[in-house]
């Protein structure tokens, strides 16, 4: 996917499916642009397990 491969200079949303957090993880902290990311669900529990694994300079 070219526009998750580049750096984007505007609003763009990035939608990608994961098997499991190991995944996301892996795909967050492995991207070249990665600084940030944001993450929907519907359990708190489970955005703040990943946030804790992952290395980001923002989370929205």
């Amino acid at each position: 996917m070219r526009i998750y491969k580049e750096e984007i200079f505007g609003p763009v949303l990035s939608v990608v499916r994961v098997k499991n957090f190991e995944e996301a993880t892996q795909i967050i902290n492995d991207h070249e642009f990665g600084n940030g990311t944001s993450i929907y669900t519907r359990d708190g529990d489970v955005g703040e397990h990943l946030l804790a694994k992952l290395k980001l300079e923002w989370l929205v």
